[in-house]
């Protein structure tokens, strides 16, 4: 008698462990989900800060903000300084908007947030001189973020409005 019920506590302590083990590994998975959770949001607000940072040099930068505005109306009537600096500022924004498309693809850019991207991305697409310059520049992206634009263009804006800036 005296084993068999030194069976059953070590049947139970068994059980006990099993428990707990699983407990144990339900525990860490959830640790690692917020773990992914917040890598996930920190990511997502590098891009967000390092794009900001490009898209606030037109404040800094006079002659690129002035060259910018001539240039998104028509690429085409900028100076060679004038294409460089701003093909070198459309390149950088590009790029950002590129890895976010696919940092958004693979999820780790929310819905909500990719919204604000996809349609200032759009928006930037209908104006004459971002089309002309993409034209250009295309196979300085992939296939699949060529094919993503080219779905955003339509026509370009006819007499798109013109933004003041202290240019002339």
């Amino acid at each position: 008698m005296n084993t068999s019920r030194l069976d059953r506590f070590h049947q139970i302590g068994e059980l006990i462990a099993a428990v707990a083990v699983v407990i144990s590994l339900l525990l860490v998975a959830y640790e690692v989900q917020q773990n992914s959770n917040e890598q996930q949001q920190a990511m997502t607000q590098e891009l967000i800060t390092s794009y900001t940072d490009i898209v606030t040099l037109l404040t800094r930068d006079r002659e690129l903000r002035c060259a910018y505005i001539k240039g998104i109306q028509d690429y085409h009537s900028l100076n060679g300084e004038e294409a460089l600096a701003v093909g070198a500022y459309l390149i950088a924004l590009m790029r950002h908007r590129e890895d976010l498309y696919f940092q958004y693809l693979d999820g780790a850019v929310k819905p909500s947030i990719w919204q604000g991207f996809d349609r200032g991305t759009r928006i930037a697409m209908q104006r004459p001189g971002w089309q002309q310059w993409f034209d250009f520049r295309r196979d300085w992206f992939s296939d699949e973020f060529q094919a993503y634009i080219d779905g955003l263009m339509g026509p370009p804006m006819e007499n798109p409005p013109k933004q003041d800036a202290d240019c002339d």
